[in-house]
């Protein structure tokens, strides 16, 4: 099933007048993360609180004939600015 997501311009959930702050903690991680990094760079959020879990990294993980597994990092996530997202 392939889902678009779209929306309008005209329909916001904050205004982009009001200020936003985003409370990040230890525990923050992935989307929160690239959400927030975008914000950010974009001149919208103010982030706050502690470093996030910051992972960051897109892994794939093989499993070898032996029972054990080779996980493989394949990808980082960057923010629209290029800010590498792990430990933010």
């Amino acid at each position: 099933v392939d889902l678009k997501f779209r929306t309008s311009k005209d329909r916001v959930v904050v205004d982009e007048n009001h200020p936003l702050a985003i409370w990040l903690d230890g525990r923050s991680a992935s989307a929160s993360e690239v959400l927030s990094g975008a914000l950010r760079d974009n001149c919208r959020a103010v982030i706050m609180g502690d470093t996030s879990f910051g992972k960051g990294l897109v892994q794939a993980v093989y499993g070898l004939k032996n029972g054990y597994g080779l996980v493989l990092t394949v990808a980082k996530y960057l923010t629209p600015g290029g800010t590498d997202i792990n430990k933010v």
